[in-house]
């Protein structure tokens, strides 16, 4: 079904997220469907459905799990034949729907939002425990390049249960950085970057904590902020500008690791190739999970793999969901992690396993989280190997440095 739009001036708020989105220009031709993991997993999910229904009915869907089940991970923009940008109109009926008290169904009971709102209250109170873990490294509070660390020191309370640590692995991005010769400067006071918000509708937060970083960061003189999470990366370069000036380049690690090995920065001290001990399963093959934000948001595909690729003794295999047409990890924002989204993550745990890898690299602090929970639940009844080693892309290259200092 092709909808007609109305005169701009007479179009409902939702008409005109529909206008701007090109959700007007939906074939119905199910294409979407296809490609969505929670459709996938759950056949009484379509995007293309979504579309119709807040179109036909916008207060209805408002109100109805259905408009939070989304993961916006881009997949089906990738395949659309008319260039729909449904994460994009999705994001702004959760707007509307945060307007009328809609909030959807918070994992973990809520905590990281009100994390969110911790980083945004604290101010200058509490920046020596957001740094407590880069003690030791003894990194500037200002300079060139910027490290925006975001929620991951909350993640490590949280998670620590599962083995999840995505603290050590912005310390070992800061490790990889020291070596290359570039001395990241971090800010004790910086807030959550707003992601999280944003995609849950919450946008009047979302622009407070964006305004409050885009001061600090601009402030600082940073020329260059490198994060080592892609919703990070992909707020501060698509969403700030929306808000106010970006006066820096934002990367994420895996495109300034890249950079760094390209120039020859980090390749040279470690004889042509970083070598060294893997992991303790370093026999096995290597996949690679691109995460949806990296991979389809920020078209950042060939970057990581280059990598891996340049370390002596991988073996780099491709699970069959890979690059733009990755396979997400299956909780978006924290909302609503379920029986589907449990579906998502055996199903790319499996391609791992089916490519013959013993560790699944991923470069998205939020995915080995996923995955880790997942392994942890069950796995002999799921059919998973307990045994696949779930690793940061920063630690994975500096363990093989021998510059990691944190245990497997």
């Amino acid at each position: 079904m092709i909808f007609q739009p109305k005169p701009q001036a007479a179009l409902s708020e939702v008409e005109r997220a529909a206008a701007e989105t090109r959700a007007y220009s939906c074939l119905d031709c199910g294409m979407c469907s296809g490609v969505c993991p929670t459709a996938r997993a759950n056949r009484h999910f379509s995007p293309r459905l979504v579309v119709q229904r807040a179109l036909l009915a916008a207060d209805d869907l408002l109100r109805e799990p259905e408009l939070w089940s989304c993961l916006a991970c881009g997949a089906c923009s990738v395949v659309c034949p008319s260039n729909v940008d449904f994460p994009g109109f999705v994001r702004r009926l959760r707007a509307r729907a945060w307007q009328i008290g809609e909030r959807g169904v918070a994992a973990h009971g809520g905590v990281f939002a009100a994390v969110a709102r911790l980083s945004e209250s604290l101010g200058e109170r509490g920046a020596d425990r957001r740094l407590n873990w880069a003690e030791g490294l003894n990194l500037p509070a200002k300079g060139d390049t910027l490290f925006f660390a975001g929620c991951a020191p909350y993640f490590d309370t949280v998670f620590a249960g599962i083995g999840a640590r995505p603290t050590s692995a912005l310390r070992d991005a800061a490790r990889l950085m020291l070596a290359a010769g570039t001395r990241p400067a971090l800010l004790g006071n910086e807030a959550c970057c707003g992601h999280d918000a944003l995609w849950t509708g919450n946008v009047e937060q979302f622009e407070r904590l964006a305004r409050r970083n885009l001061e600090l960061i601009n402030a600082s003189g940073a020329t260059r902020v490198v994060t080592n999470c892609p919703e990070c990366a992909r707020t501060l370069k698509l969403d700030y500008p929306a808000v106010g000036k970006v006066g820096f380049e934002v990367l994420h690690f895996s495109q300034l690791l890249d950079e760094l090995m390209v120039e020859g920065k980090l390749s040279g001290k470690f004889s042509g190739k970083l070598s060294g001990k893997l992991s303790g399963r370093s026999e096995g093959r290597v996949a690679y999970h691109d995460p949806c934000r990296l991979a389809r948001h920020l078209k950042a595909v060939e970057e990581p793999r280059r990598v891996l690729s340049s370390i002596e003794g991988v073996s780099l295999a491709e699970p069959e969901d890979s690059g733009e047409r990755t396979l997400c990890c299956g909780t978006s924002a924290w909302q609503g992690c379920d029986y589907f989204s449990e579906a998502i993550r055996v199903r790319r745990l499996k391609e791992a396993q089916a490519a013959g890898a013993s560790i699944l690299v991923t470069a998205c602090p939020k995915c080995q989280i996923h995955f880790r929970c997942t392994l942890s639940c069950r796995p002999d009844e799921r059919g998973l190997d307990a045994g696949l080693e779930i690793v940061d892309l920063a630690t994975f290259v500096a363990r093989a440095a021998g510059l990691s200092g944190d245990k497997p």
